[in-house]
């Protein structure tokens, strides 16, 4: 989803490593785990306020979630966070085999996904809005 120039709420794909021989607390996100919320890859930062505004808001909704770092990898919020300053994070749905030709994805996991979108949409206001752009 893309809001406009105010403020972006980006869906994408998630790859994750809970297929891996990982220990089960690397592994970052994971099917059944709730969408990912991004905190870094190697194309870009989130807004810190957006981002834990959130986090805040599915925590309070109940609405699992996981966070993640990532070192290689990018997607489309940062073009848009470059381009405009609009407030940007992304919400990925965790899929399995990502690159592939067929991946899988937990409906809970788009659900929650789904969810937490509307809970933004829902609780979003100009002055939170604002709030985002101020860093005093």
């Amino acid at each position: 989803l893309f809001f406009g120039k105010d403020f972006d709420d980006r869906f994408g794909a998630a790859a994750m490593a809970d297929d891996t021989f990982e220990p089960e607390w690397l592994s970052q996100t994971g099917l059944k785990r709730g969408p990912m919320l991004r905190d870094m890859d190697v194309t870009f930062l989130p807004n810190p306020k957006f981002q834990q505004y959130a986090c805040d808001l599915a925590d309070k909704n109940g609405i699992p979630y996981t966070r993640s770092v990532r070192t290689g990898g990018g997607q489309d919020g940062a073009a848009i966070y470059y381009e405009n300053g609009a407030p940007t994070i992304v919400i990925g749905i965790p899929v399995r085999y990502e690159h592939s030709p067929y991946c899988f994805s937990s409906y809970k996991d788009f659900k929650a996904s789904v969810d937490l979108a509307l809970a933004i949409i829902r609780d979003l206001d100009q002055e939170k809005l604002d709030s985002f752009r101020s860093f005093d």
